[in-house]
């Protein structure tokens, strides 16, 4: 039921643009919004175009900018908001401080641990200096 509900919506908005485009007996620009003045009136036709249909192209498009940017920068894991600041995957992916596998509060214990990991994994011998 809800397939045909948005067809049933997708028709309705396609009949009403059509008809604000095409069949309104002003003609095209009545469906951009710049609508006739009356004889005596000095302003041009084109005051309409310039102060309403492409300042709001403009927005749209900040907004769709905007929200590209947001998409690019938040957690990855679907429905979450939170800025990603963490990478996993090698950079692959961006989480958030609730969805990271490290600890919410990094210790000293942790970073050497992790630093200790990372010394084997390169080949080398783990820093003796350091102190738990």
């Amino acid at each position: 039921m809800g397939n045909l509900n948005k067809w049933v919506f997708l028709g309705i908005l396609t009949g009403v643009l059509t008809y604000l485009i095409g069949w309104h007996t002003w003609g095209l620009l009545y469906g951009f919004g710049v609508h006739p003045y009356p004889e005596s009136s000095s302003t041009p036709w084109t005051y309409q175009l310039w102060s309403g249909f492409i300042p709001a192209l403009a927005i749209i498009s900040i907004f769709g900018g905007l929200s590209t940017h947001l998409r690019s920068i938040n957690c990855h894991v679907n429905r979450c908001w939170r800025l990603g600041r963490f990478e996993l995957a090698g950079g692959q992916f961006k989480v958030c401080h609730k969805h990271s596998p490290h600890p919410a509060k990094l210790t000293h214990r942790y970073i050497l641990a992790r630093h200790e990991e990372h010394m084997r994994c390169a080949g080398q011998p783990p820093s003796s200096s350091l102190h738990l």
